[in-house]
């Protein structure tokens, strides 16, 4: 029975440091992202210019593409030279970015330089009246 109890025990222990001496595996990075305005679309080539704060980026997409206007999910031959965008892409050894997710930028929506959210500012908030 003793020697039982300590075969289950060094079991355990050696079942405890096998998982310890294991890296925990790091979660994937989130993709880049990019945003602009589109200045060309190739469709048969499935090549996207967009005009940037940088200057000029091409980008390439395939069927697994999704496109969405707002949260509406559309067609990729919707959007249009002009539309302002925002790519989640997938850097490739070949120099031209993969687009994984393009998001048309709404009408009303602010500006690139304007922030989403108002940082939020203890001065800022105003005292309850009852």
């Amino acid at each position: 029975m003793i020697c039982r109890s300590v075969i289950v025990a060094l079991l355990l222990a050696s079942s405890a440091a096998s998982r310890a001496a294991t890296p925990a595996a790091e979660p994937e990075p989130k993709a880049p992202l990019a945003g602009g305005t589109i200045d060309s679309i190739d469709l048969s080539r499935r090549l996207i210019t967009l005009t940037t704060t940088n200057g000029s980026a091409a980008f390439v997409f395939t069927e697994r593409t999704l496109v969405f206007n707002g949260r509406e999910r559309v067609a990729l031959d919707t959007l249009k030279k002009g539309d302002h965008v925002k790519l989640r892409f997938t850097p490739t050894q070949d120099s031209i970015p993969q687009i994984r997710i393009i998001k048309i930028a709404l009408p009303d929506a602010p500006a690139n330089d304007t922030p989403l959210v108002t940082p939020y500012s203890p001065e800022s908030r105003k005292p309850r009246t009852e």
